[in-house]
């Protein structure tokens, strides 16, 4: 059962809540509409530290926007990740306030990464001096990747412990720290951090008649993620005295602090949490780490950071060895967020006008960055990036229904609404499909703009890539990997679109570099494929990343199956274009050439497609399914049949 929530509507939440906050903190420039959190006002050379998430966590971040912690803070929806846009806006008005340039924290979650990744890459191709660094604290999903011989860090969530790094490099960026320094110190405390949390009760999304998930009476469950993912050990509440045993047990051994170890220490409670609960939490927490014969330097108690209405608390130990008295200083230099005690930012009165900061996606996509095509190769290009559309939208209720496995089952819809878009946007101009890299920039803004959750960010991310490498065919797949693994590095057999896509991508550039430039469709060919193939695979994996996490093993991946729809409406256009029917049977005995004659003349006309069998559990209306090689079209472009 849901607790009743004082809110308008669940869709307005956010930005009425930020703008109460513009009414409570003048001193802090707050654009609710966009999620907009920061200090507007000429910082000369210091360096702007920025963070960002979804809502729903408060007060964390906007809480710590202030002199002497964050400079600035971006809000996305509830339990959303900011949009890239937004995000790069907000980076270009901080460097132009701080000469000293602007040092992005991170927390370690995909849809977080990618966006903010895209946007620093944006912010660096106009000049500015931008840095990142992920923050990764939570060591709940670290233990339980490590057990199952995982050692991938996007496993490794960035929580409440982060507020110990905002105050630390908030202090070094007033006093004037160059970039470089504030860099190797974030590192420093990411490395030296340990978090884990637990719950006693469930929450429930604003608005939502029902829970996001359920306890038993008396069940504690340690490490349970932000957004409701599975936690590492389930308990009986007996006492306050046996969670804390259970939860620091764990944390020091994940740390590694021995005897005589400088540690600070945080007790973050969720919103339900009582202010006396927290104490006694924090009491037994204390007398814990006092019998194993650490100091405990400082001890700090409040809401840092919540899990929206849910009970329970997040335990921070940050090892200051060697570091304790600098770091003592910086955590307690003063400071103006007004999360944090002894604020002074709810009286201040700028006094100052303050200029509007406008969405802003970055520069408008730009001709020449890559290949040109002839006019009849800009044809081909043209058709082929329809054929994806169109196989995209007719794949809606099969993603969907995959996709609703784990989450609200609108992956399906989100690629609709992208080939819409995209169609949409280059309806008319025949003359930028000369341009490859100019075509990919479009696309990318279109899924960056329409489509949320993780999905949009990757292929945001898998076209901002291909773009920036658009030399070749092959350059493109082999950029588009390389960005995607710059800011989500993914390891194989998580059961996500990587799983298709990185394997299908190096088949083609092997058999590509190994078979010579003129056997491209043999290498396509075998890279779908290596596409089904690996889809396939994925059925029996184990879900190991996010939502995903919480779902059945025995399913498909949507992801996965996005990209062998896509892979596999490229190779059938290019069948249609460029047909195969007219490859002679070779006369000589080379091997390559009779490669090519089995795979493309001797292929039947309708393969069999090996997830056929895996799909048949899909309860779904033939239109939505995308098994069999395509009919022959009509000519009529999509582009002109697509309503705006």
């Amino acid at each position: 059962m849901c607790q009743k929530s004082a809110i308008n509507s669940p869709e307005t939440a956010v930005t009425e809540m930020l703008e109460g906050m513009s009414y409570a903190f003048p001193g802090l420039y707050i654009k609710p509409e966009d999620g907009i959190v920061i200090i507007e006002k000429d910082r000369g050379d210091k360096v702007a530290l920025v963070c960002g998430c979804g809502a729903g966590y408060e007060p964390f971040a906007a809480g710590f926007v202030g002199e002497g912690m964050l400079t600035g803070y971006i809000s996305g929806k509830m339990a959303k990740a900011p949009r890239a846009g937004v995000i790069f806006s907000v980076i270009k008005r901080l460097a132009e306030l701080n000469k000293g340039g602007v040092l992005v924290l991170i927390l370690n979650y995909s849809r977080d990464v990618l966006n903010f990744g895209l946007a620093i890459e944006r912010a660096r191709c106009i000049g500015l001096k931008v840095e990142s660094v992920v923050l990764v604290d939570d060591c709940a999903r670290w233990k339980m990747m490590r057990v199952q011989q995982f050692s991938n860090l996007a496993y490794k969530k960035g929580v409440a412990g982060s507020v110990f790094a905002f105050k630390i490099l908030g202090a070094l960026s007033s006093a004037g720290a160059a970039i470089s320094h504030m860099v190797a110190e974030a590192r420093n405390i990411n490395y030296r951090l340990t978090t884990l949390g637990f719950v006693t009760e469930h929450f429930c999304f604003p608005g939502a008649d029902k829970p996001a998930y359920t306890l038993k009476p008396k069940e504690v469950i340690i490490g349970m993620g932000m957004n409701g993912e599975r936690g590492i050990k389930s308990i009986e509440l007996t006492s306050a005295r046996d969670v804390i045993r259970v939860v620091m047990s764990i944390i020091l051994e994940e740390a590694n602090l021995g005897g005589d170890s400088n540690v600070f220490v945080l007790v973050n409670r969720f919103t339900s949490m009582t202010v006396s609960e927290g104490y006694v939490i924090a009491k037994e927490v204390y007398k814990y780490l006092a019998k194993k014969k650490l100091n405990i330097i400082r001890l700090l108690v409040s809401q840092f950071m919540s899990s929206f209405d849910a009970k329970g608390a997040h335990i921070s130990v940050l090892n200051v060895s060697q570091q304790g008295m600098d770091w003592l200083q910086l955590l307690e230099m003063e400071t103006e967020a007004y999360a944090w005690p002894n604020t002074k930012m709810s009286s201040i009165n700028p006094g100052y006008l303050m200029d509007d900061i406008v969405d802003d996606f970055g520069p408008e996509p730009q001709a020449g960055r890559g290949m040109m095509l002839s006019t009849h190769e800009s044809w081909i290009f043209r058709k082929v990036i329809e054929a994806v559309c169109r196989s995209l939208i007719d794949a809606e209720l099969v993603l969907n229904q995959l996709n609703a496995y784990y989450n609200n089952g609108d992956c399906g819809t989100n690629l609709k609404s992208f080939a819409v878009a995209v169609l949409q946007k280059l309806r008319g101009k025949k003359d930028c499909f000369e341009d490859v890299s100019l075509v990919f920039q479009v696309m990318e803004r279109c899924a960056e703009e329409v489509m949320d959750g993780a999905i949009g960010s990757v292929y945001a991310a898998l076209l901002c890539g291909a773009s920036s490498s658009a030399t070749s065919w092959p350059e493109c797949f082999r950029g588009a990997i390389k960005f995607l693994g710059i800011y989500f590095p993914m390891a194989h057999g998580y059961r996500t679109v990587f799983d298709v896509i990185d394997p299908a991508c190096q088949d083609f550039l092997g058999h590509y570099e190994l078979l010579g430039e003129e056997f491209w469709r043999v290498a396509l060919q075998l890279a779908v494929d290596k596409a089904e193939k690996k889809c396939v695979e994925t059925f029996s994996m184990k879900p190991r990343v996010g939502l995903c996490s919480t779902g059945p093993a025995k399913n498909m991946d949507a992801g996965a199956y996005s990209a062998v729809v896509w892979l596999r409406a490229v190779n059938n256009a290019l069948k249609r274009l460029l047909p195969f029917d007219d490859v002679p049977p070779p006369e000589e005995e080379d091997w390559r050439h009779r490669l090519q004659y089995l795979l493309l003349s001797l292929r039947p006309t309708q393969p069999l497609c090996p997830l056929k069998d895996k799909m048949l559990n899909l309860y779904l209306t033939p239109s939505g399914m995308d098994f069999a090689d395509e009919e022959d079209e009509e000519e009529q472009s999509y582009f002109e049949l697509t309503e705006c």
